[in-house]
């Protein structure tokens, strides 16, 4: 069964289902352009059951579809290590998408997280606008 799967090109070209022993996943969607497609954060994970290490890379976040839940409606309990790069904190759309994530993982353990800028960025505490974060 597949336990690792390292994977660069567009989301959308691929179906992860049936995958119970996913261990690592590593994911770099590279196609932004009007015509790649949305892709549904929360029907892209329902599959990762026993997931443990998630790196997220470039325009992952770009990808996502239609309004962000405030997290999964389930909860990933094997996550341990969570890996972003490439994160834009003036883009509220992909700063939701992380916090999406980092909401559903009740066990993480360690979490990296590589933020891009631009000449539009604001500062980052303007961005985020958290008071209290509750998990």
């Amino acid at each position: 069964m597949l336990r690792s799967f390292d994977y660069t090109g567009n989301i959308r070209s691929i179906c992860l289902k049936n995958i119970p022993l996913l261990a690592k996943l590593s994911l770099s969607h590279r196609e932004y352009y009007v015509g790649a497609g949305k892709c549904n954060i929360a029907k892209f994970f329902e599959s990762f059951f026993a997931l443990e290490h998630l790196h997220l890379n470039d325009m992952f976040f770009a990808a996502g579809a239609g309004e962000v839940p405030m997290r999964l409606s389930y909860d990933l309990c094997y996550v341990k290590y969570l890996c972003i790069y490439s994160i834009y904190l003036s883009d509220p759309n992909e700063v939701s998408y992380a916090l999406c994530l980092i909401r559903s993982f009740p066990f993480l353990q360690s979490m990296e997280i590589k933020v891009e800028s631009d000449d539009n960025d604001i500062p980052a505490l303007e961005s985020l606008e958290v008071d209290v974060y509750q998990m």
